[in-house]
């Protein structure tokens, strides 16, 4: 699995320099800039937006309701669990294609005739 510092690297994104009055060129770690990205982010989902990036795909927190666990086998009789965020992600119609663009599709099982319980399966060919 490919890291975040990898894969700057391999987009061209780490290190990056960049002119700034007075200093001259200066490097940037584009590391720290795109944990900063994926915070904010989280931040934002957190506060209740939804984050559309354009192209990609959109960030969404949804909330799971907390329950009561209840069962005799447990010491005191219950668990509680409170509401819990989750982060979602819904890729663009875009992405998706750019995704399966050179991808071969799987073959399915759904196609063969699969002998029920009891039944017989007629095979197709040639009648003698």
């Amino acid at each position: 699995m490919a890291g975040l510092l990898e894969m700057a690297k391999i987009s061209g994104l780490n290190p990056a320099e960049e002119e700034q009055e007075g200093k001259g060129k200066v490097r940037i770690d584009t590391t720290k800039a795109l944990n900063a990205f994926f915070e904010n982010i989280l931040k934002r989902c957190a506060s209740g937006e939804d984050v559309h990036i354009t192209g990609f795909g959109t960030f969404k927190a949804r909330i799971h309701k907390g329950r009561t666990l209840k069962s005799p086998l447990l010491e005191g009789g219950e668990i509680s669990y409170d509401d819990l965020l989750v982060l979602r992600f819904s890729a663009s119609a875009s992405a998706k294609r750019k995704l399966n663009s050179g991808a071969k599709p799987k073959k399915s099982k759904k196609g063969k005739k699969v002998a029920k319980k009891g039944k017989k399966v007629a095979k197709k060919g040639k009648k003698k």
